[in-house]
């Protein structure tokens, strides 16, 4: 399996650390092609193809989301699945993923700023989860 990621975001260096590991759990190699621009996006799918990856597996960083047709369209042309966690590129051609989206995250956000704005104490509000979690499997 392959993954493209933007190294200079935190929480994206923290999902690759995991996709790391469960990687080396199940016994599965993670090839990685870290990028820094969009323009790097193609190349680097086409790097993880020409290495042998037979999926791709994004998480949801702000460069390679933004890219994400990029990917995709490469991903498509090597005829390799494309699984991501921002739910949101499942309409943009993703084959399959597992996560939550931004638009849930803010709705559920506001609701809670809107209980702040109301007087309850911040320190009173529960920090949980989105109350929505997608899973979208390949067809």
């Amino acid at each position: 399996a392959g993954t493209i990621f933007d190294p200079s975001q935190i929480n994206t260096m923290i999902s690759v650390e995991r996709l790391r590991e469960a990687g080396k759990n199940q016994g599965i190699e993670i090839l990685e092609a870290p990028v820094s621009t969009v323009s790097d996006l193609p190349m680097a799918t086409q790097s993880l193809v020409d290495r042998g990856a037979q999926a791709l597996l994004l998480s949801a960083d702000n460069l390679v989301s933004s890219g994400f047709t990029l990917v995709n369209k490469a991903a498509k042309v090597a005829k390799i699945p494309v699984y991501v966690t921002d739910m949101d590129h499942i309409k943009q051609g993703a084959d399959g993923g597992i996560g939550v989206n931004y638009f849930d995250w803010g709705f559920q956000s506001g609701i809670l700023a809107a209980k702040v704005l109301a007087g309850v104490p911040p320190g009173r509000l529960p920090c949980t989860e989105t109350n929505d979690e997608k899973i979208v499997e390949p067809k």
